[in-house]
């Protein structure tokens, strides 16, 4: 399964003139004017040195499938003339979860409206920017918001069980607490572990969520009964692993 020819990014394109040599910022807000993005052209730009997932130039021996699937991302240009930002429609990914091929991408920003705002050398633009749903898929509002709110829920789940995984990551190097470490949290490594044998420990519940939220915030439809019904065995399985992970003697 090898890509043919590049694909265009993938988002919402913001096309914009700068005519200085000032910083250029971009915010995106939703409906109620909160801020949900913010972008800058002072923003370190991933190279081939940078962690995964998007380096300007993928590292072979860092990578976990082929790289002609990791794209540079989108940054802001200040340099005089016109550019174009790329924004992907996600909100940001809670920072423990900023790791893996989406990076800082969270879930999907739900249909409606949004705006744009662009700060070029002091002065500041807004422009409105709708997001409709697939005109194929006849769902209320409700729905997409129901399944924006479900989504963030179990991402919020998730980022403190990364963050668990990463403390258990960095006690798993002394032989001393190895095996203590492995009865709670599972795998701690970066590659692709084999299927756990627990079913309760940090990791098999992290991944068995990753699912979940992709399923979740991946469909054409408001969240199903099998979501829930996995939510509510998910759910205490990960607060549980938690506390065993919060008791566990350092």
């Amino acid at each position: 399964d090898e890509p043919l020819a590049p694909n265009p990014p993938n988002g919402a394109y913001i096309d914009y003139i700068a005519s200085g040599t000032g910083p250029v910022t971009l915010e995106i807000l939703d409906g109620s004017n909160r801020l949900i993005r913010r972008f800058s052209s002072d923003d370190a730009v991933p190279d081939a040195n940078s962690p995964m997932p998007m380096p300007r130039t993928p590292l072979p021996a860092a990578l976990t499938t082929a790289p002609e699937w990791f794209v540079p991302p989108s940054s802001l240009k200040s340099s005089p003339g016109m550019h174009r930002f790329v924004w992907s429609m996600r909100y940001p990914a809670p920072a423990p979860l900023a790791t893996g091929r989406r990076g800082e991408e969270g879930v999907f920003a739900p249909p409606g409206t949004y705006t744009v705002a662009l700060a070029v050398n002091g002065q500041r633009s807004t422009q409105p920017l709708t997001i409709v749903p697939d005109p194929r898929i006849d769902l209320p509002s409700s729905a997409y918001a129901e399944q924006f709110a479900f989504a963030r829920d179990v991402e919020a789940t998730r980022a403190a069980l990364a963050t668990a995984l990463d403390e258990a990551k960095k006690l798993a190097v002394r032989p001393d607490l190895q095996e203590r470490v492995k009865a709670i949290a599972g795998s701690t490594g970066d590659s692709f572990p084999l299927p756990p044998s627990e079913t309760n420990t940090l990791r098999f519940i992290s991944d068995a969520l990753g699912r979940l939220q992709n399923a979740i915030d991946g469909a054409d439809a408001a969240p199903t009964p099998d979501a829930r019904v996995g939510w509510t065995r998910l759910k205490p399985a990960a607060d549980a692993a938690l506390k065993a992970w919060s008791e566990f003697p350092r």
